[in-house]
């Protein structure tokens, strides 16, 4: 449910974008951004899911998320819709709801226990691989037959529904909790990238 909404989301932004603009440069400016958010998002989630426990940072991520949602809704909304709002609010849900997916992987181990983790990582990258070729069809079909701000509030009721499922999940706090500053971590994994041909090149990519 949560990858639907940032699915919906990759298709309804541009869309709302170029209708504002008729403008790809602006459509690519947009992606770009929230490509960034979507990005120093996962690596950052990563960090804090080390440091911090994994419910609550699921919890506050899939919640300021859905906020960001319901603010694309109202702006689309409106009689005269701000760019600058599309451009703000798709950095913010890119960067909270990668903090949340990341969290949520983390979760894998604590949920399945790590004998069933390759079974169930399996299973994970199914569930991922049909998100992301559902959630543009989706999306694609709402603009189609109403209008691009239901697909912001479908991506925020949906968001509001994953609470309920999560609200059920244990206590998950690190064994080793990360004690560095996050900002020193996160650096530190900037480096890595840099470093590492392989894994830099696929980023690159």
């Amino acid at each position: 449910i949560s990858l639907l909404g940032l699915g919906v989301l990759s298709v309804s932004i541009p869309m709302q974008v170029y209708e504002l603009t008729n403008d790809s440069l602006h459509v690519g400016i947009v992606m770009a951004l929230e490509g960034a958010g979507l990005f120093i998002g996962l690596l950052l989630g990563g960090v804090l899911a080390d440091g911090h426990e994994r419910k609550r940072l699921i919890l506050f991520a899939r919640s300021v998320c859905g906020i960001g949602f319901a603010g694309l809704a109202v702006n689309a909304w409106l009689p005269e819709p701000s760019l600058w709002v599309s451009y703000i609010l798709s950095i913010w849900d890119g960067f909270f709801g990668a903090i949340g997916v990341t969290a949520l992987m983390a979760c894998m181990p604590f949920l399945v226990g790590r004998e069933n983790l390759m079974q169930a990582r399996a299973i994970s990258m199914v569930t991922v691989r049909l998100a992301t070729v559902i959630s543009p069809t989706i999306g694609g079909i709402v603009i189609a037959v109403s209008d691009v701000a239901w697909n912001y509030v479908i991506a925020a009721v949906g968001t509001g529904l994953t609470l309920i499922p999560l609200l059920s999940l244990p206590s998950m706090t690190p064994q080793n909790p990360e004690t560095r500053n996050p900002l020193k971590s996160l650096w530190d994994g900037f480096v890595y990238i840099m470093s590492n041909r392989i894994v830099g090149s696929v980023v690159l990519v």
